[in-house]
């Protein structure tokens, strides 16, 4: 019917000039597109997230974001403040420092199942994002060390022959990506942790797993401890 085609065209017309909905939900649109922002480090860790203005952003309603956000709060990408909305998770968060200390144990692993079966074609790749780490700590660009540094090594981990490993680690970098902060509060930890992850893959090329493995491990427990020193500094028990 008519009505049912203005109906339809409302909704469509809603969105963001140029964007379309792709068979997705509103909800669905609306969590894609707060999740990129997060991965992005266009919202920073511990900043608000405030339904109104994201609704408006994206010309929908407050439902769609607000069941958006409560999928990114089950999946600890935010946290749920009364009366105030939303904001990232912080280094505060003690749940992200304990999917910290998993993720650090399933990285190893996974580094062990994944460096022999890196192929070579690979290389060029990986190699122009350890560029771009690089580069990013000379320009102190500290947000993007810790983007690349989880590029590269989900690039690495994705050769682990374990889907369901995979799958964990890149959920669990996003949930975690708070600890992105310790780039911006420590620089000696910024110029350890690009040296350390370039000095990895150059032992993966090179097909010594042993060190490379041994690196990582000891890079991981570092920055455990990293994040452990500056949660003290801001006077945090965790």
């Amino acid at each position: 019917t008519r009505s049912k085609r203005r109906r339809r065209f409302s909704m469509a017309s809603t969105l963001p000039e140029g964007s379309e909905l792709n068979g997705k939900t509103k909800s669905e649109y609306a969590y894609d597109y707060i999740k990129r922002k997060i991965i992005d480090a266009d919202y920073k860790p511990g900043g608000k997230i405030t339904i109104r203005k994201v609704a408006m952003k994206l010309n929908m309603s407050d439902i769609p974001v607000r069941e958006a956000l409560g999928r990114l709060e089950s999946e600890g990408f935010v946290t749920s403040v009364p009366h105030a909305g939303y904001r990232l998770c912080t280094l505060n968060d003690k749940s992200v420092v304990e999917k910290l200390v998993i993720k650090a144990e399933l990285e190893i692993l996974a580094l062990g199942l994944a460096a022999n079966n890196v192929p070579v074609s690979a290389y060029p790749e990986i190699d122009a994002v350890i560029e771009k780490l690089k580069q990013a700590e000379r320009d102190r660009q500290f947000l993007s060390c810790y983007k690349y540094v989880r590029e590269y090594s989900l690039m690495i981990y994705s050769y682990c022959r374990n889907d369901e490993l995979y799958r964990l680690l890149k959920a669990l970098f996003y949930e975690t990506g708070a600890v992105s902060r310790i780039y911006e509060l420590m620089p000696a930890w910024d110029r350890f942790s690009v040296s350390a992850h370039a000095g990895i893959w150059e032992s993966i090329k090179q097909g010594d797993k042993a060190t490379a493995v041994a690196a990582l491990k000891d890079v991981k427990h570092r920055s455990i401890a990293q994040v452990r020193e500056a949660l003290r500094d801001q006077g945090s028990p965790i």
